[in-house]
Order: C-alpha cells, then structure tokens, then sequence
C-alpha cells in the first residue's frame, strides 16, 4: 500500500502509517527500486510490496540534506537556463490550478489543531514540502501514482492540500510531546539550521535575484519569506528528529531480537571496485588487483569496521551506499546478486567477517554486520504509529479549505 498523508510505502496488514500516523485506507501498492546489485528475480513484479525498507539512519541523513537541497535545489532547477521542457512542463501541469483569482490573504487560517493554527503562508511550506517529498520518490511516475489515490471529484491539488494539513497536524503534535519531553536538537543540526539563511542569501545572489525573499518565493509562491522559511524548516527538523529518535531505538532494538526466528535479514558493507569495461579481461584484472591491494591495505591496518566505512566512502564504485560506509541494512534474503547474497546469507556468517565477492559489476570486499530480525522494520513502524496517534489524542484538525490558497510557483 501507499500512505496518501505521506507517501510511505506500507506492509498489507497496517492499520495506521507508521512514517506521519495516518489512519489507511485502501490505497494503491507499489514499489520503486533504485539500488545496485539487485537480484533481477527482486524486480520481477513492481506492484508487488517491497520486501526491503530504506534504512532509518539512511533517512535521517537523507531527509535533513532532503529538506535544504530541495528547498534551494530546485529552485534552482525552475529558474537556471537549460532545464528540460518535460520537468517544466511537469510543474505546470500540477501546479497552475492555484486559486489566483481568490482575495485570500496569507495570513488567513485554514486549519486549526491542539490549540495551533496553520495559515496560507504555513500551508502553502508544507504543500510544496509535501510535494517535493512525493516527487523524490516517484520522479516521472508521480503524477499516475497521484491519479490512482485520487478520490472521485477529488483534484491532485485537494490531494495534496490534504497531505499537507495532515503533515502540519502531526508536526504540532509532536512538537507539543517533544518540549514537554525536553528534546534538544543536536549541534550538528542547529549549525544546519543557523545556516540557511545565509545559504538562500547567497544562492539567491548567484542565480540574479536581489534578496533571499526574492528567491524563495520562486519556491513557495508570493506568501513566502526568507525569514518564515528558516521558520518553518526548524520546527519541521525538530518534529521529526524527534519521530526518529523513537524510530530508530525501537527499530535497532528489533533488529537484534533473533531468538526463535527461521529466516533472516542481513546487515553488511561493500566495497565496489569496478571494472572500466566489464567487456575487457585486462580491465577485470586490473579491478581485481585493485580490489586486493586495497583489502590488503584494509587488514594491515586497523581493521575495523569504522575503517572499512572509511575506506567505502572513498573508494567504492556504488556511490549510493558510498556515503553510508558502503552500508546497506536489512536487507532480505534473495534481494542483492546471487553471488553477493550467498556470501551474505552463509550461515556460520558473524560479524566481522570479510572477503571479496565477484559479481557482474566488479569486485566487492565484504564486511559482515550482522543477521537482522527481518520483522524489525514492521515492528518498530507499528510501535511509531500508536506513539504517533497517541501524541495526537485522537484529534484531527478543523478546517476551513474556503480560506485556501495555494500559490502558483511557474513565473
């Protein structure tokens, strides 16, 4: 199933979504798949549920770069010269429908909920939020995954004016539990946060706008401000570092819960050295030779498991784990290349195990994380979302979709 609040992707027997605590309904299945080294029977059936789920930690870092990069990424993207007639045309489509001829104002309340109220100018951040958050997922087949979830008579702007209220609603709630609870951000991600501004200002001076305002309004559409921005991405980044705090402690916690289990997930890092042409012996020995030196280097060395993610970020080939370490988590039986999978799936595999594996994208040195309760994901996502309508009380906010208006961003 697919989460209409936020996207998710969910196992068939979820009552609630455990990303944003939306209650299900039936909403259409899915998969999209973008990792190396998947076994081709993995993708046999893309309607099918996915079996694997993207890796909290991974989501946690993505989703902080997710929220600056998009915010003036694509920005950017709308307005450098060069961007392609489809993406264009793309926004268009999606978002000329704005109610243009309204007199509503930014400040006008749309929706109210635990004592908080979401105005034109809040509404129209978690609109393009929630957007951006769909297209980062489906890319081009977005607009059919919208159109299967639409309700009759329902438009894809009311679809995602309904998303966004209910991602502001659980932002409010978890905000709410997250002070009485006395949640602090980390450094890290205060020193993110202290930073946008001066971000937006000079990315705004580098694509020829004047002010930061000017710029991010080319994103959010006239309501905008540098200034509620900066607002708006903080107590976004609070709630949800919050959420994923629970997440995460409940998820490594299932992770480990081994006893009694029959099958197994995996937990392991690589690191890809790829030959130039896969077409070439010379080029396969020389990746080969490669491969050993750089192992080699790896065992004279401290021969941790820190180093080896050291080693990964610099040197692999698959620059999509590359930045985690070379690691890919819970993964399930079956999911990688054949020979990747057997290495991993070997049962007298402990952690710490290493060696080099060859597949048909190059050699990968192996290190062995661990065996994975493959039940941890839909465990710990059960456990999020009742956390999740429990900071909400059952409520649901009050609307007044009349006072709505969403800004058109095309200029």
């Amino acid at each position: 199933m697919v989460c209409k609040n936020c996207g998710a992707f969910l196992s068939d027997d979820l009552k609630d979504c455990p990303v944003c605590g939306a209650i299900i309904g039936e909403e259409s299945e899915g998969t999209v798949e973008n990792k190396a080294f998947i076994s081709p029977d993995a993708n046999e059936d893309v309607d099918a549920k996915p079996k694997k789920k993207k890796s909290p930690m991974v989501l946690i870092t993505v989703l902080l770069s997710v929220l600056l990069v998009l915010a003036i990424g694509i920005c950017i993207l709308l307005t450098v010269d060069g961007v392609s007639d489809k993406v264009k045309g793309f926004f268009t489509d999606v978002f000329s429908s704005s109610d243009v001829g309204k007199k509503n104002k930014p400040d006008d309340v749309v929706a109210e909920f635990m004592g908080e109220k979401l105005t034109n100018t809040k509404l129209n951040y978690y609109y393009y939020d929630v957007y951006e958050t769909f297209y980062s997922m489906y890319g081009d087949q977005l607009e059919a995954v919208i159109a299967y979830v639409l309700n009759e008579g329902e438009t894809m702007q009311d679809f995602l004016v309904e998303c966004a209220i209910n991602e502001w609603a659980n932002t409010v709630a978890l905000t709410q539990k997250a002070k009485k609870d006395n949640f602090t951000l980390s450094d890290d991600v205060l020193a993110e946060i202290d930073s946008i501004m001066q971000i937006m200002t000079e990315s705004a001076i580098s694509s020829g706008y004047s002010t930061a305002d000017a710029f991010i309004k080319t994103l959010y559409g006239d309501f905008s401000t540098a200034a509620t921005y900066v607002e708006h991405y903080e107590e976004t980044t609070y709630a949800y570092m919050y959420k994923m705090d629970f997440f995460n402690e409940k998820y490594y916690d299932y992770m480990d819960d081994l006893e009694g289990l029959e099958t197994y997930n995996y937990s392991v890092r690589h690191i890809l050295i790829a030959p130039t042409d896969t077409s070439s012996d010379a080029d396969w020995k020389e990746a080969e030779d490669e491969a050993n030196k750089l192992y080699q280097e790896w065992l004279d060395g401290d021969a941790t498991e820190d180093s080896f993610g050291a080693l990964a970020y610099e040197h692999s080939a698959d620059t999509g784990s590359a930045m985690y370490g070379g690691l890919y988590e819970d993964v399930y039986d079956g999911y990688m290349t054949t020979t990747f999978n057997d290495w991993c799936m070997d049962g007298r595999r402990v952690h710490g195990d290493t060696g080099i594996v060859k597949t048909e994208y190059g050699y990968h040195i192996m290190y062995f994380v661990s065996f994975v309760n493959p039940n941890a994901y839909d465990s710990a996502s059960s456990d999020l979302s009742t956390w999740i309508n429990a900071a909400k009380s059952g409520a649901t906010p009050t609307t007044n979709l009349d006072k709505v208006t969403i800004n058109n961003i095309q200029k």
